[in-house]
């Protein structure tokens, strides 16, 4: 596909010539063969091109989907109209891009993406309501958006989610009320050979909507993370039907790090509070005691424990950092997500770029602008 068709797909009108130079670049370097595991030439990043405007990229974020195929990307420009980007890396084809719409949901297990059109608002709080954040507030109109079809985004959506299957054999099963939003409300885990009709967990009457966060390590527990009526809560189920609640109020960022992540050694999860606190959940024990600096953003986990960015540096707290090439700080960054096959992506925004590489690459950026 050319890079005009794929530009085109949108159905609607194309970017303004000065924000097309972005995903064009992007595109080419993509085609040209860099990749999630690929590093780029021993010069430095593996191409370049010019962006009129540095301060285009108002509100941002970014995400994996589909278990580390796609990138997801949101952009909204100055003008307040959003953009939705997704970027193949198996094909390494130019990028579908989906003008006026959010991105307020990605299943990350699947490559399906819950969008909103924009209003024509631009409100703040409406262009800075992105998935990951655990605001759900009810669309007049959700489409939905399966990268794995190659489709434009459809209204014609289903009240769930793809089902999550853990590695203990126990499938979550996420069900969506479409007039409370793109978030699951409801949770069925059942067996995945089908022998029995499974369980469906009794949630706190204060949850209404929840972002699911996983299998724990065993499949002994699936994760969820909720902002009820009582604030933010981790919240852990088992398919018997037990629940373990955090005291702690996790930190939710939208587009920039995960809610919560599970250690690699124990059915235990770490995360961040509201107030700067490092807390874990679960009834594993961990190996070590790790304790993250106030503003830290948990993105993953690795064998020596959680993956915190943090100041410029994704690390492991208290160790030394993980990432051999250094992410720009808080103010720079709109957007950054870390898969365990796929390596970090990070979307920048002065100047604007995306760079997508394993951990251990020192040269991960596949596009750069020049400020």
């Amino acid at each position: 596909m050319t890079e005009s068709a794929a530009l085109s797909r949108a159905r609607r009108r194309p970017w303004p010539l000065r924000r097309v130079a972005p995903v064009a670049a992007l595109a080419g370097l993509l085609a040209l063969g860099m990749a999630p595991g690929c590093a780029a030439n021993e010069e430095g990043a593996s191409g370049r091109a010019d962006y009129v405007d540095d301060s285009e990229a108002r509100y941002g974020g970014v995400w994996w989907a589909g278990d580390g195929a796609f990138v997801v990307a949101q952009l909204t420009a100055a003008d307040g109209v959003p953009h939705a980007l997704a970027f193949d890396m198996r094909s390494r084809g130019a990028p579908d891009v989906q003008e006026g719409k959010r991105v307020v949901a990605v299943e990350p297990h699947s490559p399906r993406v819950w969008l909103v059109p924009d209003e024509g608002g631009g409100s703040v709080e409406d262009l800075s309501d992105l998935a990951g954040d655990l605001r759900d507030s009810p669309p007049r109109r959700l489409l939905m958006w399966d990268l794995g079809a190659g489709d434009d985004p459809t209204d014609d959506v289903e009240s769930r989610w793809r089902p999550w299957p853990g590695p203990g054999g126990t499938t979550a099963f996420l069900e969506v009320d479409v007039l409370k939003g793109a978030l699951p409300s409801r949770l069925l885990l059942q067996p995945s050979d089908g022998s029995t009709e499974g369980t469906r967990v009794a949630l706190p009457e204060a949850v209404t909507t929840f972002e699911p966060l996983g299998w724990s390590p065993s499949g002994e527990w699936f994760a969820l993370a909720s902002a009820g009526s009582d604030g933010p809560r981790l919240l852990l189920c088992s398919p018997e039907g037990g629940i373990i609640a955090s005291g702690g109020r996790p930190a939710a960022k939208g587009g920039r790090g995960t809610i919560a992540v599970w250690l690699q050694d124990a059915d235990t999860m770490f995360y961040v509070a509201e107030d700067g606190s490092s807390g874990t959940l679960g009834p594993g024990e961990p190996d070590d005691v790790f304790t993250a600096s106030p503003g830290a953003l948990p993105l993953g986990s690795v064998p020596a424990g959680p993956l915190v960015w943090h100041l410029g540096a994704v690390a492991v707290p208290g160790r030394e950092r993980v990432a051999s090439a250094p992410v720009a700080g808080l103010a720079e960054v709109l957007g950054i997500a870390y898969h365990p096959r796929a390596g970090l992506a990070v979307l920048e925004g002065a100047p604007l770029r995306l760079t997508v590489g394993p951990l251990e690459d020192e040269r991960t950026r596949i596009w750069e602008a020049d400020g």
